[in-house]
């Protein structure tokens, strides 16, 4: 309702007065009079001019007219949630039963699912547009600049920004709605959907708004063409911005205060198109970009409870599992178990694909660990570890969460190596069996060529028709030995890695040789070594087992071969990337500090570094980056040049409104460099912007500034 002024009777009283006299006619009445009468017929006009624009705001008569509103309008509507999301195995129980994100290249995700019935109205406007760029970019804000003139769709949770020209151009229009696209109808119903399931009925915190970036608090999604990089889509929270990071904080959307909450937005690819090369050939068209907006939106949420959160692979494990909880009838999440199935001895927080092709996409494939959560715990423990998050890092939160489920994150662990092992899951007879490492015999030993990760296993085949004593050498790995009969599964513990067994009695009977330790970051894993000494004895200890598992999905596993990375990826694989390129000499420096070597060179996108490129690639495209280790393990110094956009650093800072401090900006060689000092207490670090020769030029590492000038000077000579 509108506050304002009343009409009111008139407050004040006069006093009695004599009525005035009327005046004597005169001779001016007859000038007066007609007068009046032309007054009284041009008011009548007005008052008819004033009705008819009233009554139409666009007729002709108004002067000022308001701006056209868009003609058309689309119908949204919810998407009903499936009736298998949450089956009641989900929830906890006491005895055994059996327990996935995706985002490749910042953030990637696949599917969709049946289109929802018709409820809610959207406007699209062709009024509103941003900045529009052939080259792409972000704006002042950050935010992607697409490659037209951008139009809006509002729904009631999301604003999707789109172009209708240009390589970023909606082209998948069948079947639309007036003038929207039909891609963009159907995005726009996922996403709705994807808020209900993952808000509504999973109960996560909805992310905290952005301050109005974008044009309101509705969240942000962007179209652009993605996949020719081999990106579904990203999130990006500028948690990692260098120079310009968004302000963490509270999420007013829970009921706790958090410290680390960040805003975030969401960037898909414009239409999907040509992503058979990346998926199965089951899929319906759609299930890429609906699984993708699963994936991507629990990035969001996880932005939420904890934006720096250093546990990257947390962060895909959960998503990629969001994303089979919300289209549970897609299982494209399946393709990544293999991961784990095939390299279940990888550290649980290595990336993968580095040295093994086993592994790639391993933390996507972690999801798997993340659903044996939920099958045993509850859906709600998945949750309770970004709750946590918000406090806690890592593995602090995973054990905080499970502690709350009344387990721990070591018991947990072992009975996940053991569901690997059996298929012991819901749907588990649609996941790959796991590599085993090798086999023994009674009165053999077995060491394997490379032991185990940390938070991993390794599967080894004890064969035997006798009793048999099983001891494990390790100094940082525990044994446990699963026996199959039938479909059931019996686990013994091994007391100081030592146990008698009569492995006659079962069909199979397994060592899993689990590392328990955990890593504090990705380039801290380490594997253990170990060895199995198996000889027969003549009487079993025959104790009872310490659980029972059933386990209907059990298939024999087999002991497999690697695939040599050579064959798979190309001879330069060991350089970091079949895309290794020869880098120009200009582009070496003649000195680099103590211990630093050329490693590799290869191309990178803008679109790779989201938010960020605006410091490394700020024309858009490709840069050539070059990477030099030294003798530590994270002693790295990288060198980034791309075409530059700009005549002079001038303009640069200007478009990334940068201000940097008159004691950083040096002249070396004739060169105008911009170095900026980022040590603290872990280390120096430091950076070099520049242009030279019409290129964009960056070096970024952990050498301090002087070292970093002496290695510009080499650069600019």
């Amino acid at each position: 309702m509108e506050k304002g002024k009343n009409m009111s009777t008139f407050p004040y009283d006069f006093p009695d007065e004599e009525p005035t006299p009327k005046r004597n006619p005169s001779s001016n009445n007859l000038v007066w009079n007609i007068f009046s009468g032309l007054l009284l017929i041009a008011t009548a006009i007005m008052a008819v001019l004033f009705l008819a624009i009233f009554i139409n705001p666009q007729s002709v008569f108004n002067p000022l007219p308001p701006p056209t509103l868009p003609s058309q309008a689309v119908t949204i509507t919810p998407t009903p949630t499936p009736g298998n999301v949450l089956p009641p195995t989900w929830t906890p129980e006491p005895s055994h039963t059996p327990l996935p994100t995706k985002t490749e290249a910042p953030t990637p995700t696949a599917s969709p699912t049946k289109n929802p019935p018709p409820t809610e109205e959207i406007p699209s406007s062709e009024d509103n547009k941003r900045p529009e760029s052939d080259e792409g970019g972000y704006d002042e804000e950050g935010r992607p600049i697409l490659s037209g003139p951008v139009s809006l769709l509002d729904t009631e949770h999301f604003r999707i920004h789109y172009a209708l020209s240009g390589q970023d151009a909606v082209t998948f229009t069948e079947a639309g709605n007036g003038q929207l696209p039909a891609y963009v109808n159907q995005l726009a119903e996922a996403l709705e959907y994807v808020w209900q399931v993952e808000i509504e009925q999973f109960g996560w915190a909805a992310p905290p708004p952005d301050g109005g970036i974008g044009g309101d608090d509705r969240y942000d999604i962007y179209l652009q063409d993605l996949l020719g990089d081999g990106t579904f889509g990203y999130t990006d929270g500028g948690e990692e911005h260098y120079r310009h990071p968004r302000q963490n904080g509270d999420n007013p959307n829970t009921t706790v205060v958090e410290t680390r909450a960040v805003a975030s937005y969401i960037v898909l690819d414009n239409d999907y198109q040509g992503w058979e090369e990346y998926t199965r050939e089951n899929y319906e068209t759609l299930d890429l970009m609906r699984t993708t907006v699963a994936h991507e939106f629990n990035h969001a949420i996880q932005f939420g409870y904890d934006g720096i959160e250093p546990a990257d692979w947390l962060w895909e494990a959960t998503a990629t599992w969001m994303q089979d909880e919300v289209y549970d009838h897609i299982d494209d999440g399946i393709e990544d178990v293999y991961a784990v199935a095939k390299s279940p001895d990888t550290c649980q927080l290595a990336f993968g694909g580095e040295t093994r092709v086993e592994d790639e996409n391993h933390w996507y494939g972690e999801w798997i660990f993340i659903r044996y959560i939920s099958e045993h715990y509850g859906h709600e423990t998945v949750r309770a570890i970004w709750e946590e998050a918000a406090q806690l890092d890592g593995y602090e939160a995973v054990e905080a969460a499970l502690a709350g489920a009344g387990t721990s994150l070591d018991e947990t662990f072992r009975g996940f190596s053991v569901s690997l092992l059996t298929r012991a899951f819901e749907e588990g007879a649609n996941y790959p069996l796991v590599r085993l490492e090798g086999e023994v015999s009674s009165g053999g030993i077995f060491t394997p060529a490379d032991g185990v990760g940390q938070m991993a296993a390794d599967y080894v085949e004890i064969i035997s028709p006798a009793p048999v004593q099983v001891t494990v050498y390790a100094a940082n790995l525990g044994g446990i030995l699963v026996g199959v009969v039938g479909d059931e599964a019996q686990v013994f513990p091994m007391d100081g890695n030592r146990a008698i067994l009569d492995a006659g009695q079962f069909d199979h009977l397994y060592l899993l040789a689990i590392n328990l330790s955990r890593a504090e970051s990705e380039e801290d894993c380490q594997k253990s070594a170990y060895t199995v000494d198996v000889r027969t004895v003549s009487q079993a200890e025959n104790p009872g087992p310490a659980a029972i598992y059933p386990s209907p999905n059990f298939q024999a596993p087999e002991v497999e071969g690697l695939l040599d990375p050579e064959e798979y990826w190309g001879e330069n694989w060991q350089e970091g990337s079949a895309d290794s390129v020869d880098p120009p000499a200009e582009l070496i420096p003649a000195y680099l500090p103590s211990g630093y070597e050329f490693v590799d060179a290869y191309e990178v996108s803008a679109s790779q570094y989201g938010e960020d490129a605006i410091w490394y690639i700020p024309g858009g495209g490709t840069a050539l980056e070059i990477d030099f280790y030294g003798p530590g393990q994270e002693d790295v110094v990288a060198i980034t040049a791309s075409d530059s956009p700009y005549t002079s650093l001038d303009e640069w800072t200007a478009e990334a409104n940068f201000e940097p401090y008159p004691e950083e900006i040096q002249s070396i060689e004739g060169v105008t460099v911009i170095i900026e000092d980022y040590t603290d207490e872990e280390g120096p670090y430091s950076f070099a912007t520049f242009l030279q020769d019409g290129q964009f030029i960056v070096v970024e590492g952990n050498i301090s500034v002087e070292e970093m000038v002496k290695v510009v000077e080499n650069l600019v000579t």
